[in-house]
């Protein structure tokens, strides 16, 4: 097994070395992420072991480039080093696709056993301790580069490393650089420039017409602020503070294009009735854009080629504590898929926002109907 440690300290990298060359690997020290560029290219290694800043640059940005240069080979697993006064945290170092992060000092011992469990996992096949994907869905502004133009649309595949736009017209080419602003509350959103990784034109069942769009210019920015969104919809833990006071309409609107783009061509009508004025919910909007979206996406898709299938959704504002949310299918969907969905994902969420939820499937058409207070 080939081993690099990179560090403008040449004691330290040394050092490092000189303790796995003990444990029988191949070592190669540098001292600049330049000269570890070079040795990857040459030698190939199994594991990096780096210091986060270096003399001529940050290593996650150096590190994002050298898995791109692999192409079809794996890369090597990397484990970060920090300094003490450091903010960076093992969530961000993890989602960025590193193995471990330690903070200096460390014992050697321990990160021997880290990079002993990182080399198994790289012969087994998994180079990541963490998956990047994760259903959270956002309304998003985008700018192509070809376009004065505004586009806003929404994302419904957002991870560490970028996300989805779903478009129908005026699409980007590959390589393209876009300008974007993903929403994710009224006081969340998050500005910058992507790459277009790739572009699908043709909507297909379960699968939308757009583009996926990969961060760059610093994708550690991007992941700080994704990390607590993305953890929180994985734990199901929603710190009562993140709580805001948004608009359900809004909310609605957004889930149902949302849905729409998802099941892409359909015959099915979907209708939403929102309240003549506004409504404010309290609420964690990227949790029930979720909810939404995915309930009239499972209720929907099973009916969506049937002709005269249509879904209502409407708003019933029940006085000065609660509001119902009523989404009505004819003829009924996939009831106990349904059923299913919202104990396993609905449901949580709901709770931890004191919603209410019944439903009723018959012959003739389902009912589901979510009870919010009101803000």
């Amino acid at each position: 097994m080939k081993f690099v440690a990179i560090s403008q300290d040449k004691g330290l990298a040394l050092s490092i070395c000189s303790e796995f060359k003990q444990q029988g690997y191949d070592v190669f020290s540098a001292f600049s992420l330049k000269e570890a560029e070079n040795i990857c290219q040459v030698e190939k290694p199994d594991v990096l072991v780096a210091e986060h800043i270096q003399v001529d640059g940050n290593f996650f940005d150096f590190y994002d480039k050298l898995k791109e240069k692999f192409i079809k080979e794996t890369p090597p697993v990397a484990i970060l080093l920090t300094e003490s006064a450091s903010e960076l945290t093992p969530d961000v170092a993890i989602a960025m696709g590193l193995w471990a992060l330690y903070t200096k000092p460390f014992q050697i011992k321990s990160l021997y056993y880290s990079v002993e469990d990182a080399v198994f996992s790289r012969k087994e096949g998994y180079t990541k301790r963490l998956d990047e994907r994760i259903e959270l869905t956002s309304k998003v502004n985008i700018k192509l580069p070809s376009s004065p133009k505004v586009f806003s649309t929404f994302s419904t595949n957002i991870s560490f490393g970028g996300f989805f736009v779903a478009l129908s017209e005026e699409f980007p080419e590959v390589g393209d650089i876009i300008e974007f602003r993903l929403m994710f509350s009224s006081l969340e959103s998050l500005e910058g420039k992507g790459k277009v990784a790739w572009v699908r034109k043709e909507a297909k069942a379960g699968e939308q017409s757009g583009c996926g769009i990969q961060f760059t210019e610093g994708r550690e920015k991007y992941v700080k602020f994704l990390v607590p969104i993305i953890n929180e919809t994985r734990t199901r833990q929603i710190e009562s503070a993140s709580f805001k006071v948004e608009d359900l309409n809004d909310i609605l609107q957004q889930s149902v294009r949302a849905a729409k783009e998802k099941i892409s061509k359909t015959v099915t009508e979907i209708y939403l009735l929102p309240a003549n004025e506004k409504i404010s919910v309290l609420c964690r909007s990227p949790q029930m854009l979720s909810v939404f979206s995915l309930l009239i996406y499972e209720i929907v898709y099973p009916m969506r080629e049937i002709k005269g299938s249509n879904c209502m959704i409407a708003v019933k504002d029940g006085g000065k504590k609660t509001v119902e949310i009523i989404l009505t299918c004819m003829p009924p969907g996939a009831s106990l898929f349904v059923e299913a969905l919202i104990e396993e994902k609905i449901q949580p969420i709901l709770d931890m926002h004191k919603a209410k939820i019944h439903c009723e499937f018959n012959s003739i058409s389902s009912t589901v109907v979510i009870t919010l207070e009101k803000a």
